[in-house]
This record gives C-alpha cells, sequence and structure tokens, in this order.
C-alpha cells in the first residue's frame, strides 16, 4: 500500500477506513516512515469509532508495547470490543489473555468459548488451541462454555447491530427500556440458536457426522437446563434469568 494524499485526507476527517489504512502504513512504514506512536494514533480515531480491525491492531500495539506504554488491561478492553464484533483474530487474542491471565482473570472456560468462537470462522490457530484446551480442561468447564456460546453469539448480535429483526421488533414490544430489550433479545436469541444446533446435531447425525460434531453442539442441548446454575455464575446473570424484562 502506497501513501496516498487523498487517504491522509479522508483520515483526517473522520473516514475509518481511511484512518485504518493510515495507521497500517505507519505501522509497517509504507510510504511514510515506521512510527508505532502515529501508528497508534490513527488505530485508535478508527477504533473509536467501531472500526473492529483497528480495534484488534491497537489492543495488540497495548499488548506488546508498541507505541505505547504495554498494558495489558487495556489490550484484553480492546481485543473484547473487537471480538464482541465477530473479528476472528480478536477472539482468538482475548481467548489468549483469558488462558494466560493476562489482562483479564484467568479463565479457561472464557478461553474455551472465545476459541470456540474464532474457530467457527476457521481460524486455525484457535482451531489448534481449542484442541489443547479440550485435554486441559474439565468436562464441566467445557460444557459450561459451549452453554454460554448462544448467549455470547446473541449479544455479539446486539454490539454489532446486527440483529435479527423479528426478535428485536419481540424485544421492543415486551420491553420498557434499551437495557432491558437487549436482555429479551440476547435470552430469546440464545434460545433460538440452541435450538438451531439441535436440529443441525439431528440432521447431520442422520448422514453419520452426527458422532464427530455431537460434542460440540451436545452442551447446546443441555441448556435450558443449565440456565438457573449458569446464573448464578454471575457472567450472564443478567440474559439467564428468568424473570421477565
Amino acid at each position: 500500500m502506497e501513501f496516498d494524499d487523498e487517504i491522509l485526507e479522508l483520515a483526517q476527517k473522520g473516514d475509518a477506513d481511511a484512518q485504518y489504512n493510515l495507521a497500517l502504513m505507519y505501522r509497517h512504514g509504507k510510504g511514510v516512515p515506521e512510527n508505532d506512536a502515529e501508528a497508534v494514533r490513527w488505530y485508535r480515531k478508527a477504533a473509536e469509532q467501531g472500526y473492529a480491525k483497528a480495534q484488534n491492531n491497537l489492543a495488540w500495539m497495548y499488548a506488546n508495547g508498541k507505541g505505547v506504554p504495554r498494558d495489558e488491561t487495556e489490550a484484553a478492553r480492546w481485543y473484547r470490543k473487537s471480538a464482541e464484533q465477530g473479528d476472528a483474530d480478536a477472539q482468538y487474542n482475548l481467548a489468549l489473555m483469558y488462558y494466560d491471565g493476562e489482562g483479564v482473570s484467568k479463565n479457561k472456560t472464557k478461553a474455551y468459548l472465545w476459541y470456540s468462537l474464532a474457530a467457527a470462522q476457521g481460524h486455525e490457530d484457535a482451531k489448534t488451541n481449542l484442541e489443547i484446551l479440550k485435554d486441559d480442561g474439565t468436562k464441566e468447564q467445557i460444557a459450561k462454555a459451549q452453554a454460554l456460546a448462544p448467549f455470547e453469539i446473541a449479544l455479539n448480535e446486539v454490539e454489532s447491530n446486527n440483529v435479527d429483526s423479528a426478535l428485536w421488533a419481540e424485544a421492543y414490544a415486551h420491553t420498557e427500556d434499551e437495557e432491558s430489550r437487549k436482555k429479551h433479545y440476547v435470552r430469546e436469541r440464545a434460545k433460538v440458536i440452541t435450538s438451531e444446533a439441535g436440529s443441525e446435531l439431528r440432521s447431520l447425525g442422520k448422514s453419520g457426522w452426527g458422532f464427530v460434531i455431537a460434542f460440540v453442539f451436545i452442551s447446546f442441548l443441555m441448556l435450558v437446563g443449565l440456565i438457573e446454575t449458569l446464573g448464578e455464575s454471575g457472567y450472564y446473570a443478567a440474559y439467564l434469568t428468568n424473570e421477565k424484562t
């Protein structure tokens, strides 16, 4: 990528894509002198507009002390923002932080959850680490992470403004404020995802693939029975409660 006055002009006008590309140029010295501080500055401008790839790259800069003092907590915060928008690299990086306890409390269940979401998008390193974690984690940790996945997917949809329109309309009709609406949507959408996973498992079972993927989806089928237990864990308590919102 070569430096272009148009990219600079667009970046200065607030175009997030141009800001991200300008940050890449400064990071790698393409068309401009390599400058990590400038890369951070432009990554941040794009990241603050919700640009997922910029959020992931800004997190990496914090994690590695490039252009800013190393700050693992800040790195985890930006990785999560990107991961919640569905960026597979950020999901993988956030999983690493949970596994190692860097910037967040060490939590293999959450590491498994984020590795799973990244692996589902084809992230090869996430697939590898997921297999390692399966051998390393307990059955209870893995089952809990798998059961939480539908809620994380639903929450990602809300955060990225990519909701199921019918379910969002239903949430709107049954709630009075934005926070209650989000909780209602996440809870109901997770049920749909759970049901769809069960249908896929049964369908693939008929074709001979059911055994292969059963481990991945089995806890989805148990989700309703786990709601009360998981609600007590606090992680998704707001979404797992049986109270109406």
